[in-house]
C-alpha cells in the first residue's frame, strides 16, 4: 500500500506540474480557464512533463460560445482522460463561461473510474487594456476511487499597456495548498515573434519560450523548471 501511495502521488504532481506549464507558458486551454470558451479557436498542445510524461489536448471554441474538447495524460500504466463541454456568453463588458469535464482514471493492475467536474470563470474588461478574470474549479465537489479531486480558484489582471506588451498576475489556489503568486509576460518583437517569460511560487519554478504568429496561425514553444523534477517541454499550435 505504502508503494502505491508514493505512485499516485507522484503522479498526481507530474499530472499539476504539466497543467501549470500551459499557464505560465501563455497558452489558454479551456480545460484551465473556462473563459477560454468566448474567444473562438482551434488548439491543440502537447506537453512532455520532465521529459517522460506525456499530455495531450485538442479544443475548439465557435464563435457562438460554444467550446469541446478532448485531452489524455500519461502511459499504459497510468492514464487520465478528460472530455469538456461548455458555454460561454457576454453581457457588457463582462464574459461568463460554464463548463462541465467527464475525468476518466486508469491505473494498470487496480482498475478505472470516472467522474464528473463543474468548472466556472469570469472576465470583466475594466477598460482597453486591463482585465480581471477569476475562475473556480471541481464546484462539485468531485472524487475518484474514493479520493477527492482538489478544488482550484484562481484570479487575476491581465495587463496590455500597449499592442507589444502584455502581463499577466494572479493568485492561484489548490486544495491542501499554500496560495501561490503567478506572474507571466509576452513581448512581441515583430509582428510575427514573440518572447514569453514566467514564474511561480509554490514550487518554484521559472518558463520561457517563444510564440511565432503566421497570419492567423500561433506556434509555441515553452519550457519550464522544476526544482525537483526537471524540464517540462510544451508545444502549442492555436489558429483563430
Amino acid at each position: 500500500m505504502k508503494r502505491w501511495g508514493f505512485f499516485c502521488i507522484f503522479l498526481s504532481l507530474a499530472a499539476q506540474a504539466a497543467f501549470e506549464a500551459i499557464d505560465c507558458g501563455q497558452n489558454e486551454s479551456i480545460f484551465q480557464n473556462p473563459t477560454a470558451i468566448l474567444k473562438p479557436a482551434i488548439q491543440t498542445l502537447h506537453v512532455q512533463a520532465f521529459g517522460i510524461l506525456p499530455y495531450t489536448i485538442l479544443s475548439y471554441t465557435h464563435p457562438t460560445h460554444i467550446g469541446c474538447g478532448i485531452s489524455s495524460f500519461g502511459n499504459n500504466l497510468y492514464r487520465e482522460n478528460e472530455i469538456m463541454l461548455g458555454y460561454g456568453w457576454i453581457k457588457n463588458n463582462i464574459g461568463f463561461a460554464v463548463s462541465i469535464r467527464g475525468m476518466f482514471l486508469s491505473i494498470k493492475g487496480y482498475g478505472s473510474d470516472y467522474t464528473l467536474g463543474l468548472d466556472f470563470g469570469t472576465e470583466v474588461k475594466i477598460n482597453s487594456s486591463t482585465s480581471f478574470n477569476l475562475v473556480f474549479q471541481n464546484l462539485n465537489l468531485p472524487s475518484i476511487s474514493g479520493d477527492e479531486i482538489p478544488k482550484r480558484v484562481a484570479g487575476g489582471f491581465i495587463l496590455t499597456p500597449n499592442h507589444s506588451f502584455k502581463i499577466v498576475a494572479s493568485l492561484y489556489k489548490e486544495s491542501w495548498h499554500p496560495f501561490e503568486v503567478r506572474i507571466s509576460g509576452e513581448c512581441k518583437l515583430s509582428s510575427l515573434l514573440s518572447l514569453g517569460l514566467g514564474i511561480k511560487t509554490y514550487p518554484e519554478s521559472f518558463s520561457f519560450g517563444i510564440l511565432l504568429n503566421p497570419n492567423k496561425v500561433g506556434l509555441s514553444y515553452f519550457v519550464r523548471t522544476h526544482p525537483v523534477l526537471g524540464l517540462t517541454h510544451i508545444v502549442g499550435i492555436k489558429y483563430v
